[in-house]
């Protein structure tokens, strides 16, 4: 109790030259200089010269063959449908988006598009590759040269219109400060 009150006497930060009113654009100044340092300080923070929404693709695209693989056992262990693992790789798509549009400072629908096609490759090659390894994702036929080209292009454009729109409700979430940047 007596820490507190010797605290409360004698405050350790002493303000000079501080305003005796702050007002609400005072507060939106402050808040926007510490957003801009802020993320310019993250986008080249410690010699990382990949920018916050690459390293959020990378982690959507590891994240898309983790999932792959989970739904893969699942569905061979259950034998729920693998095709119901196609919800959940949109809603991956879709999320990466988001937080890629949050993270771009300039251009927030190319990277949450970007980020998408990132995810779609990915998903149409190591993720079908480890549910193939798994057993579900296996093609009655046999896998062909065309039929992988033509789901891989199919995948990507799908998983570039998935990551948009959530790219596009990441973008109308950004403050006008940040969105400025």
């Amino acid at each position: 109790m007596f820490e507190i009150a010797h605290v409360l006497a004698n405050p350790p930060l002493q303000l000079t030259n501080a305003p005796t009113i702050v007002t609400a654009s005072d507060i939106c100044q402050v808040r926007s200089q510490v957003n801009d340092r802020t993320f310019a300080s993250i986008s080249r923070s410690h010699g990382n010269s990949m920018v916050p929404w690459v390293r959020i693709a990378v982690f959507g695209a590891v994240a898309v063959v983790c999932f792959d693989v989970i739904a893969a056992g699942a569905s061979r262990v259950t034998g729920i449908p693998y095709g119901w693992a196609t919800l959940g790789s949109w809603l991956l798509y879709a999320w990466i988006g988001f937080l890629a549009a949050r993270a771009a400072p300039g251009a927030p629908l190319r990277a949450a598009a970007l980020s998408g096609l990132i995810l779609g490759l990915t998903d149409a090659s190591a993720g079908w590759a480890a549910s193939w390894a798994i057993g579900p994702g296996r093609i009655a036929g046999g896998l062909t040269t065309s039929r992988w080209l033509g789901t891989a292009i199919f995948v990507a454009v799908l998983a570039v219109g998935v990551a948009t729109l959530g790219g596009l409700a990441g973008r109308a979430g950004r403050s006008p400060d940040r969105a400025a940047v």
